[in-house]
C-alpha cells in the first residue's frame, strides 16, 4: 500500500525488527494462554503459574518497547511528509493551490495526522490477527469441530463488518467536507472581525447560516460515525454470546461437544474479541485513512510521486546567466499570443492574447480600470499562472514546465493581498543588505523590524505598514525583475512620493527591471512605457 510504504520510507529494516517484536509477543500471548489451560489440569502448579507470568510479561514488555519505538518512528517519519508536502505546495500548479488554499491548512494537519493513526493501528493490527492465528490453531488442536464452529463465527462478524466500510467512507467523506467548510467560515470570521463586530444583524446571520449549519452537519455526520463504529465494535460481543449460547443450549444432541472442551473455548474466545476489537477498528480506520489520501490527492499532492514543477539547479544556473547576458534596453522577456481564461465564471473571463515585449533594465507601468486583467496578468507574467495559449520567453529561452521554477526564481514581487512574514532572516546574505538600514529609515520602520535577528518586532501592523513591509523584502530580495501590484494603494503622499520619485529610480540605476501596476497618473513620468489594459487585453501603449 503507497501510504504505508512513504510512511516508513527508508525505516524498512526498523519496522521489520519492531514488527518481529510484535509477532514474538503474540507467540508468547497465545503460548501463555495455552499454559494457563495446561495448569487446570496440572499437578504442579506452582511451575505453570511461573511460566505464565514470564510468558505474558515478556508478551506486555515486547508490546510496549515496540509500540514505544514504532510511535517515535512514525511520528518522526510524519513529520518529515508534512515538510516534503509543503515543499510540493512550493512546486505544484499555483492556480491548484490558489484555487483550495481555504482547504490547505486542515488537508496539511488533520488529514496527515489521520494517516498518522492509520499507520500506528497497523502494528497493533498484525499482531492482533497473529494472536487470533495462533489461539485458533490451538483451538484445532483441542478440537476442530468447535474449532469450526468458532471460525464460522469470525468470519460472520468480519462479513458484517466489511459490509458496512462502504457506509463508512461516504460518511467519513461527508463529515470531511464539513469540517473544511467549518474552518473556511471559521477564517472568514476572523479576516472579516471588525465589519461583522460593527453590524449585529450581520455577524448573528453569519454565526446563523455560515457557522451554524456546518457544525451542525459536521456533528450529525459524527454522530452517524459514532454510531455505525459502536455497532461494529459491540456486535461481535453479542453475536459472539449468543452462538455460544446457543451451542449450550443444543449440547445434549452434540455428539462431539464435550463440557471441558468447551469451557476451554470459551476462555479462549473471551482471549479473541479484544483482538477482534482491534482489527475492526483497524479496518475502519482504513476507509477514513483513504478519505485523507483522496484529499491530500486533490490538492496535486499526490503522495509517492515527484511534483510537476521540478526545479534543477541547471536551470536556475541557466536562467540568471541569460539574464545577465542580455544588454539593457534588449528584449528580456516576450510574451507571444499569451492567453489565459478564468472557467470558474460564466460567461468567461479571458485575458488576450498578448503580445507583448519587456525590456531589460526599463520601468514598465501597467494601467487600467479594477477587472481589466492586470493582476491576472501580473501572475502570468511570474510564471504563476501558465498560460493556455501562447508561450513566454526569457532571452531566447521558451518557458516551458521545465523552467518554470527557475524562470519565477528572477522576479521579487509585492501583490495587493501579499502577506507580511513575520520572519526574514533569508535575507541577509542579500547583496543589498548594505542598503536594509536606509531603507528601513526612509519607509519609517526602525521600530517594526530588528535589522541584527531580520524578524518582525511588531505585529500590530496598519495596511500602510503592511505595504512598507512588503516593499522592504522585494527590494532586499535583489531580484533582476521585481513587479510591484497597486503598492502604493494604500499609502500616504509622502510615501508615495518617497517610493515613485527616489526608491523606483534608484531600483533602475542598479539594473533592475521595474514593473509597476499603479493608478497614480500624476507619476507616470518616472515610466519608460505605459501600458493599458481594457477588458483583458493592451488597449494602448504609451512610449515616454
Amino acid at each position: 500500500m503507497e501510504v504505508i510504504r512513504v510512511l516508513i520510507g527508508d525505516k524498512w529494516r526498523q519496522f521489520t525488527f519492531l514488527l518481529l517484536a510484535g509477532v514474538v509477543s503474540a507467540i508468547s500471548y497465545a503460548y501463555g494462554i495455552k499454559v494457563v489451560h495446561d495448569t487446570l489440569t496440572a499437578e504442579n502448579n506452582v511451575e505453570n503459574i511461573l511460566s505464565v507470568v514470564i510468558l505474558i510479561t515478556v508478551s506486555v514488555g515486547l508490546s510496549i518497547l515496540s509500540g514505544q519505538h514504532m510511535s517515535r518512528l512514525f511520528e518522526n517519519q510524519i513529520h518529515f511528509l508534512r515538510v516534503e508536502l509543503s515543499r510540493k505546495v512550493m512546486k505544484t500548479s499555483f492556480e491548484t493551490i490558489e484555487r483550495k488554499a481555504t482547504k490547505m491548512a486542515p488537508i496539511l494537519t488533520a488529514d496527515v495526522n489521520t494517516l498518522t493513526h492509520f499507520v500506528k493501528l497497523l502494528p497493533e493490527a498484525i499482531i492482533s490477527s497473529l494472536k487470533i492465528f495462533g489461539i485458533l490453531v490451538y483451538m484445532l488442536w483441542l478440537s476442530w469441530q468447535i474449532s469450526l464452529f468458532i471460525i464460522l463465527l469470525l468470519g460472520i462478524i468480519l462479513v458484517i463488518n466489511f459490509s458496512f466500510l462502504g457506509k463508512v467512507h461516504i460518511e467519513e467523506r461527508k463529515a470531511k467536507e464539513f469540517n473544511l467548510s467549518i474552518y473556511s467560515n471559521i477564517q472568514g470570521m476572523v479576516t472579516g472581525i471588525k465589519e461583522l463586530v460593527l453590524n449585529k444583524k450581520h455577524h448573528n446571520s453569519y454565526i446563523e447560516r455560515s457557522i451554524a449549519p456546518k457544525s451542525n452537519g459536521y456533528a450529525q455526520q459524527n454522530i452517524t460515525l459514532n454510531n455505525i463504529n459502536l455497532f461494529l465494535i459491540k456486535s461481535p460481543e453479542w453475536i459472539a454470546i449468543m452462538a455460544i449460547a446457543g451451542l449450550v443450549m443444543f449440547a445434549e444432541n452434540i455428539s462431539w461437544f464435550s463440557e471441558d472442551v468447551f469451557i476451554k473455548f470459551f476462555t479462549l474466545m473471551l482471549f479473541i474479541l479484544p483482538s477482534m476489537i482491534v482489527l475492526i477498528s483497524f479496518f475502519s480506520g482504513l476507509k477514513r485513512m483513504k478519505v485523507a489520501v483522496e484529499k491530500i490527492n486533490e490538492l496535486g499532492l499526490e503522495l509517492g510521486k515527484s511534483s510537476l514543477y521540478q526545479e534543477e539547479n541547471n536551470f536556475s544556473t541557466l536562467i540568471f546567466d541569460l539574464e545577465k547576458s542580455i544588454p539593457k534596453k534588449e528584449c528580456l522577456i516576450a510574451l507571444e499570443n499569451v492567453a489565459y481564461s478564468y472557467r470558474t465564471n460564466k460567461p468567461f473571463f479571458t485575458v488576450g492574447p498578448i503580445s507583448l515585449k519587456i525590456f531589460k533594465n526599463e520601468v514598465l507601468f501597467i494601467s487600467g480600470g479594477n477587472g481589466t486583467g492586470k493582476t491576472t496578468f501580473s501572475k502570468l507574467l511570474t510564471g504563476l499562472y501558465a498560460p493556455e495559449k501562447g508561450q513566454i520567453i526569457f532571452g531566447n529561452q521558451p518557458i516551458t514546465s521545465a523552467f518554470v521554477s527557475s524562470y519565477r526564481n528572477i522576479y521579487s514581487a509585492t501583490f495587493a493581498d501579499s502577506y507580511v512574514f513575520n520572519d526574514l532572516t533569508y535575507l541577509k546574505d542579500s547583496p543589498m543588505w548594505l542598503n536594509a538600514k536606509e531603507l528601513t529609515q526612509m519607509l519609517d520602520l526602525e521600530d517594526k523590524i530588528s535589522l541584527d535577528r531580520m524578524i518582525l518586532l511588531d505585529v500590530n501592523l496598519s495596511f500602510g505598514q503592511r505595504g512598507r513591509l512588503n516593499l522592504l523584502r522585494t527590494i532586499l530580495e535583489d531580484k533582476p525583475v521585481m513587479l510591484f501590484d497597486e503598492w502604493a494603494a494604500n499609502q500616504d503622499l509622502y510615501f508615495k512620493k518617497k517610493y515613485y520619485r527616489k526608491i523606483i529610480p534608484e531600483l533602475r540605476k542598479k539594473g533592475k527591471t521595474i514593473i509597476v501596476i499603479s493608478h497614480d497618473s500624476n507619476y507616470y513620468d518616472v515610466a519608460d512605457r505605459i501600458i493599458e489594459f481594457s477588458e483583458g487585453k493592451v488597449f494602448s501603449t504609451t512610449i515616454k
